[in-house]
Parts: structure tokens; sequence; C-alpha cells
């Protein structure tokens, strides 16, 4: 059986064509047994009926009903109707409409029992189907509040098949067309458009020539090939967005056998050259650019608009786009892996595309989030100061970054920065006021209950991005004293995590909502370095900012090894390490100064901070150490 690919809600689904008619098969939509897709629609449903003014939810019996009731449980609905097919022996006095369905052979009636008409009567009612094709179920349920004496709020669908996408008085998630035998879309809609829009420019048979004819071959295959991207322009023909989808042309004379040149050049602009190409400068917003020398890359990018990437340079012809799901109403992430069929240094260039006749705005609201998943062997990484609602940023590292300067200088949207293995770069924040979290680890490593490498964040309250401590570290450091850390005016940073840092030196006395402070290094550096152990360590903690008794901050200190007393059948002198069984790389034995130890145990508490000591072995073996500072 032929299928037709649906995205809706975020999910995929095959939709199998079934026969209505000899000259009409639909796609068929079932959420009968599926619970992840009944959920999934039911919320983004809610999404669009969030500026409804209405009461009561109402539907008709039976496709519709696993959704209508799951809008209600999300919604804290307390009762919601359904129109039933057939008079029920628990029904007062049933009122009744006729009803005639696309997938329904005969004619039948809807039924609503006298104790629920009662509840509909002046009250605002939201009518709610899966699927609005002809429309006739729909004014059966509208036909039936009324006679109940209700007002008719809203109508809204999950699918709006056919003709009916074309309707202003329905909301619904996705399109979803009809077809012809064969599986191809069905022409009737198409040519009703030509007839409304376009018969005056251009005669039927030339547009078929010109538009049609060359992609109705191919628009089923292309639904089925494993390569095909499903936000793509060719999810439908081209014929089909201009049944559908973009706005009337306008021509500057009569073209009676061709297409008009400004035709041309707007199709071109929707869909580039040969259906991908790149769009024109004044219609694409810079973002992000980056260097890329590897055969691949991978990041994921979390906007509110659509968006593209030129693979190689300004005016790259390869090129992606990025659009959001049909009505969406909320952020989206597209998850981006591009490997290159030649190894050569590229310029990446992330962007933001306007629509049609759109101003270039002089900032961008598009990007909220962007995670650099593959950075190893990226350079030059500019983050636009154009981006206004980038939030957050994670930049992972490796062997092959080459460190550079990153100046977020008043980045003041800015919340989440995560630069991890970035090595001898400069980091400068400045001026950044809403910045809560900085770190140099992939998240912002907390105790927890695990000790395995964590995959999801741990909801810990009011942070977001809270990790279990790892069992490793970082295999590579991030920030040295030869690039260096630099943090200015940044009065609402709450959490640092600096996770393996070849830092030696680090203030935290202008941090003055600072509540969390994650620390770790190598040997000879921030946490353990100096003469005698710990005296960098202990010059550092010295400048955290003193707190109110009720809100006490935390500091973990990571790598130390020691033992606080002897045994009683020791005598305190020191002894070797003893060898634990820990993964490989580890964090470093740090041994630390007893003196040292103790005046942090001692300083911090009187400053309201907690101190968390943790060796970051599997299992904490420590050293036995002496007052000497050299065991």
């Amino acid at each position: 059986m032929a299928t037709y690919p649906m995205h809706v809600a975020g999910l995929d689904r095959d939709l199998p064509i079934c026969k209505v008619t000899d000259d009409l098969y639909i796609g068929a939509f079932i959420m009968f047994g599926d619970a992840e897709l009944t959920v999934c629609c039911a919320q983004e449903l809610l999404k669009l009926a969030a500026g409804i003014d209405y009461d009561y939810l109402f539907t008709a019996e039976a496709k519709s009903i696993p959704l209508i009731y799951e809008m209600a449980r999300q919604s804290g609905a307390k009762k919601y109707f359904i129109a039933r097919k057939g008079p029920k022996v628990y029904m007062p006095d049933p009122i009744s409409v006729d009803d005639k369905s696309i997938t329904t052979v005969a004619e039948q009636k809807l039924f609503l029992g006298s104790d629920d008409a009662a509840l509909i009567r002046g009250k605002k009612v939201l009518l709610v189907d899966d699927v609005i094709s002809t429309g006739g179920s729909l004014k059966a349920m509208e036909a039936l509040v009324e006679k109940a004496g209700g007002t008719v709020a809203g109508r809204m669908a999950v699918l709006a098949e056919g003709g009916a996408a074309e309707r202003k008085d329905i909301l619904f998630l996705e399109k979803l067309p009809v077809f012809n035998a064969d599986g191809s879309v069905n022409e009737t809609a198409i040519r009703e458009y030509w007839e409304n829009e376009l018969a005056n420019y251009i005669a039927w048979d030339e547009l078929k020539k010109i538009v049609l004819d060359p992609l109705e071959d191919q628009a089923f295959f292309i639904h089925k090939t494993e390569y095909y991207d499903q936000w793509s322009v060719m999810n439908w023909p081209f014929y089909e967005m201009i049944a559908r989808n973009i706005p009337p042309i306008e021509f500057d004379e009569d073209y009676i056998t061709e297409l008009s040149e400004n035709d041309k050049s707007f199709a071109q602009f929707l869909y580039g050259e040969s259906f991908g190409g790149t769009p024109p400068d004044n219609l694409f917003v810079p973002l992000i650019e980056f260097e890329c020398t590897g055969s691949s890359t991978r990041f994921s990018v979390t906007t509110t608009k659509n968006l593209g990437v030129r693979w190689d340079g300004e005016v790259s012809k390869e090129y992606t786009a990025y659009d959001l799901p049909d009505y969406t109403t909320s952020e989206h992430t597209f998850m981006i892996n591009k490997t290159f069929d030649e190894t050569k240094t590229r310029k990446i260039v992330i962007g933001e595309v306007l629509d049609y006749g759109e101003a270039k705005p002089d900032y961008s609201y598009a990007l909220t989030r962007f995670d650099f998943k593959g950075a190893n062997n990226a350079g030059a990484i500019d983050i636009k100061p154009v981006n206004h609602a980038l939030s957050y940023i994670r930049i992972i590292g490796g062997s092959d970054f080459i460190s550079r300067e990153f100046n977020f200088t008043g980045y003041e949207y800015l919340k989440e920065l995560y630069l991890v293995r970035i090595g001898d770069s400069k980091v400068i924040l400045d001026n950044c006021s809403n910045l809560e979290t900085f770190a140099t680890s992939k998240g912002i490593w907390k105790p927890g209950e695990s000790y395995s490498e964590p995959t999801d964040p741990i909801d810990i309250g009011d942070y977001e991005s809270v990790f279990a401590w790892p069992d490793y570290p970082e295999s590579l450091y991030s920030l040295s004293d030869t690039g260096g850390l630099t943090i200015l005016n940044c009065n609402n940073l709450k959490q640092i995590s600096l996770e393996n840092t070849q830092l030696k030196n680090f203030n935290f006395g202008d941090l003055p909502a600072l509540e969390y402070v994650y620390l770790s290094s190598f040997s000879g550096y921030i946490v353990g370095g100096s003469d005698p152990y710990g005296k960098l360590l202990l010059d550092a903690v010295n400048t955290l900012p003193a707190k109110e008794a009720a809100a006490k901050g935390s500091i973990v200190l990571r790598g130390i090894a020691f033992r606080l007393y002897p045994s009683e059948n020791e005598t305190g002198n020191a002894i070797g390490p003893i060898t634990p069984v820990r993964p490989n790389p580890v964090y470093d034995q740090i041994p630390i100064d007893r003196v040292i130890y103790n005046t942090i145990n001692q300083n911090l508490p009187a400053k309201n901070w907690n101190v968390v000591w943790e060796s970051g072995f599997y299992h904490p073996i420590i050293y036995l150490n002496s007052t000497n500072h050299n065991n």
C-alpha cells in the first residue's frame, strides 16, 4: 500500500493512502492506539487555542475522542462534550442533526442528550476534530451546538485536508493533500487557484508545461527517498506551493504564454537556484560564522524563525534551508550533522532567512540556543552581536581546536555559556547583565546519586543545565593563564564551573550573586598549585563574597587526595598513594597542605559557604598526610 509521509506535532508518521471514490484518494490519519501522537497533537492544539475564549471543548465520535480527552486533561478541563452517532439509553430527550463525512459512505446523524445541551446553553464552545475535509462533520457539530443554545467560539483540527486548508475560519496544525489513484497530489485545487488568480496572466496549458509537468513525476519519488529532507520545499512539489502557500504573483505586463521574469525571480528567491540555492544577501542575516577544516561538522540551533546555512562562504551555492514546521507557535530545535565530499577549509555561515520584501533588521531575535558539539576542527568562531535572543551557547572543542579570543562584551541576553576543551583561548565576559552560568564543563556538575557519566540533565530546581558528577574529567583542558579569563560587571552570575583548567589565579570578589562554584585543575594550577600545595586555591577561595545565612553558597573542590586523620594504628607519617580503581583519564591526585585545608574549612563557613571535598575517583582513595606539605 502506498503511504504519505506526514510530520505533525514534532512526530513523523506514514499515512496509508486509501480509496474514497474512483477519483479520490486520501491519507488515512488514525490516532486510535497512538498515545504519543495523541498527547503531542493535543499539546500543540492547546497552544493554538490559547487566544480563543471558550467554555467547553466539543467533538463528534469517534476518531477524535482520544484527542479531546487529552486536550481536556492537559488543560485541566473538568467537562467536555461528545456528539454521538446514535441515541443512547442514558440520553434524556436527545436532540439530533444530520451529518455527512468524507470517510463515511452513508449519511448519518449526531445526537446530544438534553442534559448536556442544558450545560451548553449560553456557553462558548470550541469545536475539535482530528481531520477537517469537506466540513460536513464540522457543520453538523455547529448545528448541534446552536440547537442546544450555545455559541461556536472556534474550530480546529490536527489536519486540514484538501480544500479545507484554504479556509480562514479554522485552525489546524498541518495540511493534508488529497491524492490521485497513483499517489500523486490531486490537481483540482491547483486548477481552482489558477482560475482565481493566474488565468488572466498565463494559459493553463502553459502553466502545466512550465511548472507542473516537469515535477509531477518526481513528487511521489521524492517522498520515498531516504535522502529526502522533510522540511525542504520539495515536501510539496513546486506546483503545490503555488496552489497553496505563496501570495498571488504581480505581473508588470500580461504574459499569456510564459511566466514573467518577476515570477521567475520570485520563485528563485523562495527555493534558490534549482530548488535549494542560497537566498540573496538582502534577505539573509548572518548570525554565527566559523571556519571548518574537517570533513564534517555537527551542531544544533534553536530558533523562532526560519534559518539557513551557507556551507562555503558568503554566497555559497551549497546551502540548506531550515524552515520552521507549519504553524509552529514556539521555538524549534534543528539537529544538524553535515558531511562534506571534499576536505578543505570552508567558511560556514548560519543566518536568519527573511520573508520576501521584509526589511533587514538591525537585530535578530531568531536564534535562542547554539550548541556547537563538533567544534574540534573549527576556528574563527564569530557569534554576531546582532543576536539579541541567544541565551544559551555551548562550544565543545578538542585537540584540533584553534585557540582564539571569545569576547562577550555587552551580551545582555546571554544566560548560559559553556566553553569546553578550548585550550589557551582568551575569554572576556563584560557587562553580561543576565548571565547566570559560566562553565568549562559540558554542564554544571553537582553531587548526584549516581557517578555514571550523565546523558540527560538532572532537574534540581532553579537550574536547567545540571548534571551528576562525572566519573572522569574532560580529556583536554579548558582555559589557561596563557589566554586568561576575565569576568567584569556580571552581577547576576550564580554558577561557575572551572573544570580542568590551567588557570592559576581567579578573583570571585566582584560576583555578588555567586552561589555555586566547582573547581578542578591539573597539578600545579589553581586547585593544587604553588608551594605549599593549595596556596593558589586558598588565595582564590578567600575572594569568595560573603553570603547571607539564609542563602549559603556551595563550593566543590575536585581531584584533591588526602586523609583527614590517621587510624589508631598509624603514626601520622606520610605514606605513598594507594592505587585506586579509576578510569583514564583521571582527576589528578593533588595533595594539599593540612594547614591550608584547615584554613579553608574555617574561613569559608564563616562566610556562609559549604565546602565539598571530592577525590574524583570511583572510590574516594586518599593520602595520609602529615603537616609536611611535601607529602
